[in-house]
């Protein structure tokens, strides 16, 4: 190599080496966010909250310090469960929670008014509904 290429390349090695430093953590930055090492083992909840640590009560009075796994809706959202489904089963739904919050109301509804069987069905129906609208899915293993 000629002088000029090796000053480039010398100095192009140079710069990558300090990028990946600056990257790496090498050479500290304030302007870079310091990353939660949990989120590399736990699932996440469409509201941002790690499965199983953060400390958020769900809006159908749920903390999800209870709930350890990640279970993913049809639209590609994440939901925290308190473990994994281990049968299919189409009667019962995980949704979003207040999907789930505002099905467990109209239920209690139903069951109050018309009984249990009707309250079984209204459950169904509106899981079905919003599985249709990839806001629920069904426990499926």
């Amino acid at each position: 190599f000629s002088p000029p290429y090796k000053l480039f390349i010398i100095s192009s090695w140079v710069a990558m080496t300090g990028v990946g430093f600056a990257v790496t953590g090498v050479i500290e930055s304030n302007t870079l966010n310091k990353g939660n090492p949990e989120r590399l083992v736990n699932g996440m909840d469409y509201h941002g909250n790690i499965c199983g640590i953060s400390n958020y009560v769900t809006s159908r009075g749920e903390n999800v310090m209870n709930l350890p796994k990640a279970y993913f809706l049809p639209s590609g959202l994440t939901i925290c469960i308190p473990s994994c489904p281990m049968e299919k089963n189409f009667d019962k739904f995980y949704c979003q929670y207040e999907i789930q919050a505002e099905i467990e109301q109209r239920v209690a509804i139903v069951a109050g008014n018309a009984g249990i069987d009707a309250a079984n069905n209204t459950q169904k129906s509106l899981g079905l509904y919003y599985t249709s609208t990839k806001q629920c899915m069904p426990h499926l293993k």
